[in-house]
């Protein structure tokens, strides 16, 4: 996990604030240990992707083989991340176009969408589809209106931009973890 001085890495990005600091350190504290017995070896990427494999297990998913030997990247700018990354807002011919640059399907895109349902998310990143969508409807007419309502109660307009939801409560809670 490369860390920068001036608050300028990946990690520090505005997109990627919402990723736990006791994430980062997990990983670290992983790396440390399997350094200690492999050296130059696996790499964090690895073991990201096994940590990820076991979460999708935890909340309830398949289990699958995870493809190792990966290299850590030796790049890391704050200023590249919005570029990579899709918006909230985008829609489907954008996400498509975002997706294809790294040759990914959008049946792949669907999967890793379906996949970032899982965990929490600031609600300033998306409170304007609860109350500003659009001029002839407020809620995006897309989402449920149960579940709008929930998230406007624990979203409320004007809200600290540092409040976060767990957005699927139902299928994860840190209690299982």
């Amino acid at each position: 996990m490369i860390a920068s001085p001036n608050g300028d890495a990946e990690k520090d990005a505005p997109d990627n604030l919402s990723l736990a600091g006791d994430g980062f350190d997990t990983v670290i504290k992983a790396k440390k240990a399997v350094e200690a017995k492999c050296p130059k070896v696996v790499s964090c990427v690895d073991i990201l992707a096994i940590a990820t494999r076991d979460v999708i297990v935890l909340a309830g998913g398949p289990s699958f083989h995870v493809e190792l030997g990966r290299r850590d990247g030796l790049i890391s700018k704050a200023s590249r991340v919005a570029e990579n990354l899709p918006e909230p807002n985008f829609n489907l011919s954008q996400l498509n176009s975002m997706f294809a640059k790294y040759n990914l399907t959008q049946t792949d895109m669907i999967a890793l969408s379906g996949a970032h349902t899982v965990g929490f998310s600031h609600c300033s990143r998306f409170v304007n589809r609860l109350y500003s969508f659009s001029l002839s409807s407020p809620v995006e007419l897309d989402l449920d209106p149960v579940y709008a309502q929930q998230l406007k109660q624990s979203c409320p307009k004007n809200v600290d931009p540092s409040i976060a939801i767990n957005m699927d409560p139902v299928t994860i809670s840190t209690s299982r973890m």
